[in-house]
């Protein structure tokens, strides 16, 4: 009796290895077809990580900064036509722009005062010298 309960064991786990041998055999063939040996020499070389790693840096911040420069242009387009109507508003984006100027910004570097287009002076603080 407890032969026949031993023979029985034996045959479950005789059965049981070959279904888990399958089953690797499966996972071993779905490796292979992802590519793990392709990816396992990808790892192995440094220099190419390093080069594929930089590539992939530069595309994504190349991205980013266009994405970004769409994203502020179009909310700046969309807060001119919204908010152009408002005096205040209008009369401070004219002064950024003014202040932006090329030959404003010469101006402020040299601590002079800034003009706009009718030639009116815009006053500015001057910095303190010790």
């Amino acid at each position: 009796m407890a032969q026949n309960k031993v023979l029985k064991l034996e045959k479950d786990v005789a059965i049981l290895e070959e279904k888990v041998q399958k089953k690797l055999l499966k996972v071993v063939d779905k490796m292979t077809e992802l590519g793990l040996r392709e990816y396992t020499k990808y790892l192995s070389s440094p220099g190419r990580v390093f080069l594929m790693n930089l590539l992939a840096g530069i595309a994504r911040g190349f991205g980013f900064f266009l994405g970004a420069t769409v994203v502020v242009a179009l909310v700046t387009v969309i807060l001119t036509r919204l908010l152009g109507s408002i005096p205040w508003l209008t009369d401070f984006v004219y002064w950024v722009q003014n202040a932006l100027d090329p030959a404003n910004l010469k101006a402020l570097q040299n601590f002079e005062f800034l003009k706009d287009a009718q030639g009116n002076v815009i006053e500015i603080v001057p910095k303190i010298s010790n």
